[in-house]
């Protein structure tokens, strides 16, 4: 098993203009996600090709399960005639700690606030949203578009709606914090 996953999501979005949990944002990830799943699948594969697949690999087994079926054909046809290496190979952490340590988005969350307070080892510190600094350098004085927003400005369904897009290519766990006002019931 390994488990790799992705962090940055929600600046990726904010930097090509795409709101997340807006319909248009669940397309990308859709696509994005099958690209990353397709590519590990393909190196899966390829080491398998080398040092052979997982000890208990049966192909018809493997391609029979509801994830496999939904890959795109090429990377069943290279399962079925090479196997893969590892039996799971996509997981999604929140990467919380990971993603604020090298200033971006954490996993596949919204940036909690553009500003917030943090404890750590070190004290209590102040976060600040470097994508939106960048932006409002160069744009000063102008309102933010739509597509800046926190958690705290998405609808519980626009969470649900993002991880179901990433889970669709996730063969092992997710994870996802939907981080909401206090006024939610």
């Amino acid at each position: 098993r390994v488990g790799l996953n992705t962090m940055g999501l929600a600046e990726m979005l904010i930097r090509l203009g795409i709101r997340y949990g807006s319909e248009e944002s669940d397309q990308f990830i859709d696509r994005l996600y099958r690209f990353v799943a397709g590519e590990a699948y393909h190196a899966s594969s390829d080491i398998a090709a080398e040092k052979g697949p997982f000890p208990m690999f049966d192909a018809d087994k493997f391609l029979q399960s509801g994830y496999m079926q939904k890959m795109p054909d090429d990377v069943r046809e290279e399962v079925r005639e090479k196997g893969v290496r590892n039996v799971t190979l996509l997981t999604q952490a929140p990467n919380g700690t990971i993603g604020t340590m090298v200033g971006t988005s954490t996993g596949i969350e919204p940036f909690y606030f553009w500003n917030y307070f943090r404890k750590s080892r070190l004290g209590k510190h102040e976060e600040r949203v470097k994508v939106l600094e960048e932006w409002q350098q160069a744009h000063p004085g102008e309102p933010l578009p739509g597509y800046f927003v926190t958690a705290m400005d998405l609808a519980p369904e626009e969470h649900v709606k993002v991880q179901a897009a990433i889970q669709t290519w996730v063969d092992s766990s997710i994870s996802k914090t939907c981080n909401l006002p206090a006024s939610y019931t």
